[in-house]
């Protein structure tokens, strides 16, 4: 499992003396943790459910869309969702679905969810 993340540009604040010691820079670090638990938790159920599967995780931080091409590169194929908005019979991809159907490195399979 891909957890990708990215948060909102904050003020650059002075170097501290010593690192990881500003508030920023703890607060940079509690976000990675975070971020990194929060993917853990969420693959926790299927590792329960799916005894047999493996799966690892990796968090990276930068925009879904980058992660997932780059992820492409060593992968056989990759699952996109497609939802369905109001009325409409066809799925719709969303930003990051369309680009990875127009510029992943390997095959992709779009699934219909909802």
């Amino acid at each position: 499992m891909l957890h990708a993340w990215t948060h909102r540009h904050t003020a650059p604040e002075l170097p501290s003396p010593l690192p990881g010691t500003s508030p920023g820079q703890r607060e940079a670090v509690r976000r990675e943790a975070g971020e990194e638990a929060m993917a853990r938790f969420d693959v926790a159920g299927l590792r329960q459910d799916h005894a047999g599967v493996d799966v690892d995780t990796l968090t990276v931080r930068t925009d879904p869309a980058h992660a997932l091409l780059e992820a492409t590169r060593h992968a056989g194929l990759v699952v996109v969702g497609a939802h369905r908005h109001g009325h409409r019979a066809e799925p719709r991809l969303d930003t990051v679905g369309r680009t990875l159907l127009h510029r992943s490195h390997c095959p992709v399979a779009v699934v219909p969810t909802g």
